[in-house]
């Protein structure tokens, strides 16, 4: 597994966060946001997800959902080991937020301070015939490898022009996903309710309020399943999907940062 430090020059951080990146990009993506983090003293790791970016593994493709889980696990003992003492966080995009909300609620063995959920996949917005779901259930056994472009569009990911071109030039982008790892993102969303009854750490849960790639009446009501009398949420009106990179980002950073310092007892 690649990842990515934003790391301070001072001596010891106030909180070290784990940025885990959506469906089909990578941690770089979110170097902006782990910096205004850094300005506020929290350092961040920032991994590629194998299979994705400049990790290993075929492109897209995984066995299992926990094969996720145990690459998440492994870099959460390294950073514990060589951090000790120092509160972690986990934030997750997406399918980040699918990704770091299960690994919580079912492998997580080492203490998170927190967790934060940015536009999270608890249900597909896009698309999908009737036919391709049936169809993959066959595919993911026969040929688990077999691709398929993931039929996002990219002018609904934000209203950020200069950061859509990016998104377009960006080499490290894998635009398709294979039926096995279909199957076993869509076989995670339906376990979602054990997550969230599973889940015991403080949650801040932020929404896009134009979300055409995940489902935002989805993620409300994972927030609402939530036990824990220490969670939060806000949608964000008119701001598409990816809210850390939409042209009005900044108070997304502000509320996450003012969330994370609150939890480190600052505010």
């Amino acid at each position: 597994v690649f990842y990515r430090r934003v790391k301070a020059d001072f001596e010891r951080p106030k909180a070290i966060t784990v940025i885990i990146h959506g469906l089909g990009e990578h941690g770089g993506r979110y170097q902006t946001f782990a910096e205004y983090l850094l300005g506020l003293g929290i350092e961040s790791y920032l991994p590629d997800l194998r299979g994705f970016g400049k990790s290993g593994g075929k492109r897209a493709c995984v066995s299992r959902f926990s094969d996720f889980h145990r690459d998440l696990e492994a870099l959460h003992k390294f950073i514990a080991r060589n951090n000790k003492e120092i509160p972690l966080f986990l934030i997750g995009h997406s399918f980040g937020g699918l990704l770091a909300s299960s690994y919580l609620a079912f492998s997580c063995r080492s203490k998170m301070q927190g967790l934060v959920l940015s536009s999270p996949l608890f249900g597909i917005a896009v698309p999908v015939p009737s036919w391709k779901k049936v169809a993959v259930l066959g595919l993911s056994t026969l040929y688990p490898e077999y691709s398929e472009p993931t039929q996002v569009n990219p002018a609904l990911l934000t209203h950020d022009q200069t950061l859509l071109k990016l998104y377009s030039s960006d080499d490290l982008i894998y635009h398709k996903i294979s039926a096995r790892l279909y199957y076993e993102l869509r076989a995670m969303i339906q376990k979602k309710d054990q997550i969230a009854k599973d889940l015991t750490l403080p949650v801040l849960l932020l929404q896009a309020g134009d979300d055409f790639i995940v489902s935002k009446d989805q993620a409300i009501q994972f927030h609402d399943q939530l036990g824990m009398a220490d969670k939060e949420l806000e949608v964000y009106k008119d701001f598409y999907h990816e809210i850390l990179n939409e042209t009005r980002r900044d108070i997304v950073f502000s509320r996450i940062g003012f969330w994370l310092l609150k939890q480190l007892g600052y505010n």
